[in-house]
């Protein structure tokens, strides 16, 4: 997927601005048309970008994941 996305020629701005550039997992927010086409079954995250800008997108993974069990 990542290639499909480069190719889409993207900007800063499509990923939220210039400190989340490349970031694709911000798209799925900032820019779902991107994304939404690709069937999605397994993600990987890019943990380099620490616990405090992860932790919302993980928290929103898990409310919205039909994969995920409630507790």
């Amino acid at each position: 997927m990542g290639t499909n996305l480069q190719v889409q020629n993207l900007t800063a701005e499509d990923f939220g601005g210039a400190e989340y550039e490349g970031c694709n997992e911000y798209l799925v927010h900032t820019k779902p048309e991107a994304v939404e086409h690709y069937p999605i079954d397994i993600m990987g995250l890019n943990c380099a970008t620490g616990p405090d800008l992860m932790k919302p997108h993980i928290k929103y993974l898990r409310e919205k994941s039909p994969f995920t069990r409630k507790f």
